[in-house]
């Protein structure tokens, strides 16, 4: 193998990592983010509400620096939560 080879050479277990989704070096790919912005219109709410939402800890949420990141799994498994109690309710509340 000449200098340098053994950076690009992949073996069986790197395809396998690239097949469950992990790069060759063997790391998670990246989580999506959403800004606060974008998981409001997700949500249909405001900035703000999504703001009120992360203080109390009801919607997961990552400081980088002065704003917040949003997992779009967060975001959408709270949708999904809201969606649930709605249908419930709903349900709870015909005679």
């Amino acid at each position: 193998m000449a200098m340098g080879d053994h950076e690009t050479a992949r073996t069986g277990n790197d395809h396998m990592r690239q097949a469950h989704g992990q790069d060759h070096r063997g790391e998670d790919p990246p989580v999506p983010m959403l800004t606060a912005a974008e998981t409001a219109a997700l949500l249909g709410v405001s900035t703000m509400t999504v703001y009120r939402l992360i203080r109390r800890g009801t919607l997961t949420a990552l400081r980088v620096g002065s704003v917040y990141r949003i997992p779009q799994r967060a975001a959408q498994t709270y949708l999904d939560e809201l969606r649930l109690n709605r249908e419930a309710l709903r349900r709870a509340s015909k005679p």
